[in-house]
């Protein structure tokens, strides 16, 4: 009878799923411009879970040569990246990367052919993402 019980125990032990949880999280950040600003520079701000991670400036690099709805990228915080352009932001959140699209734009196309050479916009991010962890 014991040998039944401790035979059973070792196979649920053998057999037994490991407890995963995922934590939420909450992204807002905004890419900006405004007339005054150091030319080719971006004011960033970029808040996780209520917590401001960056509010600064940036000058714009681009990811590679282009003409038209470039990529730019913004490096931060000892080397995470920010990508964006005039469609939406990749953020890259320990490893994961996260694309995500603009709530509000400030962006006049007709003035401007892209992000470089717009002198006044504003791009606003926000989205809410889970991370699963193992515990």
């Amino acid at each position: 009878m014991f040998g039944k019980i401790k035979s059973i125990l070792g196979l649920l032990n053998l057999f037994a799923i490991p407890i995963v949880y995922s934590a939420e999280h909450k992204i807002f950040g905004a890419i900006g411009r405004s007339p005054g600003l150091e030319d080719g520079k971006v004011q960033v701000l970029i808040i996780l879970d209520g917590v401001t991670l960056e509010n600064k400036l940036y000058r714009l690099q681009k990811t590679s040569p282009c003409t038209n709805n470039c990529t730019y990228v913004i490096v931060y915080d000892n080397g995470k990246l920010l990508r964006f352009n005039s469609g939406g932001v990749e953020y890259d959140h320990s490893g994961q990367i996260y694309n995500i699209g603009y709530f509000h734009t400030e962006f006049d196309e007709k003035k401007c052919t892209g992000i470089q050479d717009c002198d006044d916009f504003m791009l606003k991010f926000e989205t809410t993402f889970s991370t699963l962890n193992e515990k």
